[in-house]
This record gives C-alpha cells, structure tokens and sequence, in this order.
C-alpha cells in the first residue's frame, strides 16, 4: 500500500442513490468500509458490481475504493454470461459447466447484396428492452442492462448488417452485443463470438451462464460462443471470406498494446470484408465529459508506467490513433460517425476505476516522479467528479474494408 492519501485530498460527503446501476465488469471485491446497504441492492457490493459488466478483451478491475466520492460514482455490476437444450446442426460439446454448439463449417459464400438484402434495422431499439431482459445480468441490475443494450442497438440499426450475414465478433464477453448482433442477422445468419476468458469467469454471473441464457433463449440457434479463445493463437484459423462482418466494441482498450490490437486486426482481416469498430472517444465534447477523460487517461498512464493490472483501461487511444493503425492492419477506413452516449454510466465507473489505483496500492510500482504526477491527477479528478452522474465521454463508430 502507498500509505494515506496525500494532504489535502479531503473526502466528501455525499448521497447514495442505491438504485444507480452499473455496468461494469467482474471481479472479486470488498465493499468499501461503512458501506450502507440499499433498500434493494447494494450498488457497492462485488456481487452488484460485477453482475452487469460489460466484460471486454481482458479482465476487469473491482471497483471498491474507501472514500464517499467512490462511493457514489460506483452504480450496480452487470456482467456478460447452461446448459443448452436447443437441437442444432453440428456436434455438442461440454467444458466448464456449459453447453455449447461446436462451430459449424463456415466457407465462402455469396457476398451479400446491400441493395437487395439490407433492411432498415431501426426496430432493433424498439426490441431492445425484450433483448436486455433476455440477458442473464439484467437479474442483477435491469436498468444498467437496457441502457447497454439500447446503445448497442442504435449502433448495429446503423451499420449495414444485413438478415442472414455471417459476424465475427471480437471480445464478445457475456453478449451484451451478441444479442443485438444475433437480432439483426436473422434465424438464417449467424454470430461467432470469441473471448479469450474461460466460461467459468466472472461473478456472481460468469461468461458461461450468461451464454447459456442466451443459447436457451430464441437466439440460442444464432450464436457460436468460442471462450478461451485467442485469434492469435495459430490454431485459429477460418477460410478467407469467411465472414461478412467483424465487430469490435468497446472492447479494443482492454488490448495489452496497440501492437497486439494491430496484428489482431491484420490477423482477421483475410475472414472478413468489412469492419464495424466502436470506442470512447478521447476528445470530449463538454467540459462535464473531463472527468471520465482524466480517470481514463490516469488508468492508461499506470499501466503504460509498468503498473499493469486487470483494469478496464488498459490501453486508451484516440480516435485518430485508430485510423492511423488500420492501414497497417491492411483495412481501409470507410468513414467515422459520433456515437450517442448520454445514457451511459460509464464516466461514474471509470472514476470509481481510477480511484481504486490509490487504495488498491498500484502506484507504489510506479517510479517516484510518475507516481506523484498520477496523484497530483487524481486531486484534479476529486476535484472534477460529481458525487454521481458524471457525463460519459463520446464514442465513434468507424467502418473499414
């Protein structure tokens, strides 16, 4: 540990609203000391925090941190994760506790035609209060699930997935965007989504159980979960033009490097034609937006300083930074659009994130002059932060071929 907080750094007293979900990751934790528990849930507890998550290209960080401001910018946990009953083409095969399809035979086929088969996939917002309910972690923390899954929608209603495409997704984690992408392609599409953590991770929901709520719904048929899964790995391999799309979302800051998310990007470009990629954007568009920025860049800075951790922030790039590392990667970006974010909670988890970084004791790894810098920043951020309800940074949504 790195000892008390510096002087100055005096805590504030604030409300908590118990009913401020979150929807974070998965991880083992500890409720702050002279934690109140809720009329309902406890939005501090490790089994609140990690039952929504949005588990991405890595493991998570807990979110637990001794000061009342953690305290409310930290909402309720969802996370992302049975047995499958449902009869389908290929063999099964079990592992972990779960049941799972084993992957169909995917080979070229024919390109789809936008002009004859796209259709307009606005009503996927209008489903996606039923998808969010079909979701495991939404047992845990509703609210917080149907605002991913609402965000997740609008962003597949824009892009050009047509009935029937074949989607490779990367970093899928427990299927908040599975399930949408498993809407839009239709009972004769099919979604493969790839993570490279076991099942058996998460709690209080793993990975597995929320597959398996997803295989034993109506889009079970539709999706191909692959956990421990690694596309670098030599042994994965898919014909080229295997896929119509590949998909990541808001996963690619969870990469160790931008070299590792670069051959990762070259790696799939032969499966797939076309690219869909969204990200935070590290340009923000209002000065209520800074607080997210800084507990961003503060998680980058500690992990690029070689205290590395399992955090949700392990590599934060801009927007430009991408466009810069497609070419390199062999795609060619088509164009990049703002995505709408304002009912996202993501700036209170980060903050809470980025807060854990002094109590959880990681700066003590740090050299002397980086970790004073870093706690000079988290001041600033104590500063910045509201007690809840901090504004989300902007997102981007860029296409590529």
């Amino acid at each position: 540990m790195i000892g008390p907080e510096p002087a100055g750094a005096s805590p504030c007293t604030v409300a908590v609203d118990p009913t401020l979900n979150r929807a974070h990751q998965h991880t083992a934790g500890t409720p702050a000391k002279g934690w109140q528990t809720g009329t309902e849930e406890d939005p501090g507890s490790p089994q609140t925090r990690q039952a929504l998550g949005r588990y991405r290209a890595g493991p998570t960080t807990k979110v637990g941190v001794p000061t009342e401001l953690s305290h409310a910018v930290r909402s309720a946990a969802p996370g992302r994760h049975g047995g499958v009953s449902r009869r389908h083409a290929g063999d099964v095969r079990k592992f972990e506790g779960i049941t799972t399809r084993a992957p169909h035979t995917l080979g070229p086929h024919r390109p789809v035609d936008i002009t004859r088969d796209f259709v307009n996939h606005s009503d996927l917002l209008a489903k996606a209060p039923s998808l969010a309910a079909g979701m495991a972690a939404a047992d845990h923390s509703p609210d917080s699930q149907l605002s991913q899954t609402r965000h997740r929608a609008a962003l597949v209603a824009s892009w050009h997935i047509a009935p029937g495409s074949t989607v490779l997704e990367l970093g899928c984690g427990q299927g908040d965007m599975t399930a949408v992408l498993a809407e839009a392609v239709g009972p004769k599409g099919r979604v493969v989504a790839v993570d490279v953590a076991a099942p058996s991770y998460g709690e209080p929901v793993t990975l597995g159980e929320s597959a398996a709520r997803l295989a034993a719904g109506p889009l079970g048929p539709r999706i191909d979960f692959r956990f421990g899964t690694d596309v670098l790995d030599p042994s994965v391999d898919f014909p080229d033009s295997t896929f119509d799309h590949v998909v990541l979302a808001h996963c690619s800051w969870y990469f160790a490097s931008l070299g590792q998310l670069r051959d990762t990007l070259a790696r799939v470009r032969p499966w797939a034609r076309r690219l869909w990629f969204t990200e935070w954007d590290l340009t923000p568009a209002s000065d209520d937006q800074l607080a997210h920025l800084l507990a961003v860049l503060i998680q980058g800075q500690t992990e690029a300083a070689g205290s590395q951790g399992q955090g949700n922030v392990r590599t934060p790039f801009s927007r430009e930074g991408l466009l810069r590392l497609l070419p390199e990667s062999g795609w060619t970006a088509d164009g990049s659009e703002p995505v709408d974010t304002e009912e996202l909670q993501d700036g209170d988890w980060e903050i809470a994130a980025c807060l854990d970084l002094v109590s959880e004791g990681r700066l003590a790894a740090l050299p002397e002059p980086v970790r004073q810098l870093v706690l000079s920043q988290v001041d600033v951020l104590r500063a910045l932060a509201k007690p809840r309800g901090n504004r989300a940074l902007p997102a981007y949504s860029v296409t590529a071929r």
